[in-house]
């Protein structure tokens, strides 16, 4: 069994658990406000900005990183386009998270930080990679089509749009990727496995 296949099933219980947290489950129901959704592009901004602007500083020059090819995954630019669609749409720039959840993002984020600006840890960012990206791949682009059968619009849906990046070839990509990752540092795989389960449980609390 390679590598992207252990992930899968040693982090399934936390993955399920994240997908079923209270956001999640209205958002699928299609029981969120256009403010709790722009308050969600927030978040995602916060996340992927720390995430994808620490990748470019500390990680791109690490051969391994190069495997993943990252660049064409990247989100943040696409989120920056949809919070100033869903700014005009809410008409309140005062809307923001709540307490609550700016401290559950700061504990994310903190760990971002500590993981990709530590050479000691900087292996672990592959669980950071898996559970965002492999997301938008997968349930992201079914969150798409439920926000499209809700009336939201498309011009404020560009976080799921990947180009001509087609979702199954992606996904094949980044596991073949984690595959000879395991192959190449075995000794790495056990700590990922901890750490996406983690990275999970901070997902959940959001």
């Amino acid at each position: 069994m390679g590598f992207s296949e252990r992930l899968k099933e040693a982090a399934m219980k936390e993955h399920g658990q994240a997908e079923g947290s209270s956001f999640m489950t209205r958002l699928m129901q299609g029981q969120i406000t256009n403010e709790d959704y722009f308050v969600y592009l927030q978040v995602l901004s916060e996340i992927y900005g720390t995430m994808e602007d620490l990748l470019k500083k500390h990680l791109n020059h690490y051969e391994w990183v190069t495997w993943f090819e990252l660049e064409k995954y990247m989100r943040y630019d696409q989120l920056q386009k949809d919070l100033t669609v869903w700014r005009d749409i809410v008409g309140n720039s005062l809307v923001c998270p709540s307490p609550e959840t700016q401290a559950r993002l700061k504990e994310y984020v903190d760990r971002i930080n500590r993981v990709f600006s530590s050479s000691e840890l900087q292996h672990l960012s592959v669980a950071h990679f898996y559970t965002r990206y492999l997301g938008d791949l997968s349930g992201g682009q079914m969150i798409k089509q439920m926000l499209l059968s809700r009336g939201f619009p498309s011009a404020g849906l560009n976080f799921y749009d990947f180009g001509a990046l087609a979702p199954a070839p992606a996904k094949a990509a980044f596991k073949k990727a984690l595959d000879r990752l395991g192959e190449v540092y075995p000794d790495w795989t056990e700590p990922i496995i901890e750490e996406t389960k983690r990275v999970f449980a901070l997902n959940g609390t959001l």
